[in-house]
């Protein structure tokens, strides 16, 4: 499958320090609700005041547009950044000029002709920053590499769009 001659640059993407990030997340939402439970039984209640009249249709609606949001917001805010997503090992071939991205025991290789461009993006969860590589191809986002440390990830940039002569673009930052 590949030229035993042209020596790829072998890249590992730093999945595991994401789930740190992860983890920030899940101690800030367990955090804000002990401590709205705390106050609400500060104030003298519990959070059954909140819920006493949830026999008025106004609620049921409310309630179910908070869930349509919250799986929304899963979706297409949580979901691109979930560690297991970041599994990858990527080989560059510049003499090929070829990608090969292997996830989950596939591989799947990318001649750079089809790649419309390389996204950047860098993200600071609670314990941790990374920066995220995806590459775009017919519109489609596919997660490339994430990096922890700087360094590794500016000589990546660097090999893109160098070497690779792939334009690469910088996303806003997510959280």
């Amino acid at each position: 499958m590949n030229d035993p001659n042209s020596s790829p640059i072998i890249l590992h993407s730093n999945w595991r320090a994401m789930r740190l990030g992860m983890l920030g997340w899940v101690i800030l939402g367990a955090a804000t609700f002990g401590l709205l439970y705390l106050y609400s039984s500060i104030r003298g209640g519990g959070f059954d005041d909140y819920f006493r009249d949830w026999h008025n249709w106004a609620y049921v609606i409310i309630a179910a547009k908070l869930i349509h949001w919250g799986l929304n917001w899963w979706r297409y805010g949580i979901e691109p950044y979930a560690p297991n997503r970041w599994k990858n090992e990527v080989r560059l071939y510049l003499d090929k000029k070829e990608i090969e991205i292997i996830a989950g025991g596939k591989s799947r290789m990318l001649p750079f002709e089809h790649i419309n461009r390389v996204i950047y993006q860098g993200s600071s969860p609670i314990f941790t920053t990374y920066y995220l590589y995806w590459v775009e191809t017919k519109g489609k986002q596919t997660p490339l590499l994430a990096f922890t440390n700087e360094q590794e990830s500016n000589k990546f940039y660097d090999i893109m769009e160098r070497q690779a002569r792939l334009t690469v673009v910088q996303k806003p930052s997510s959280p």
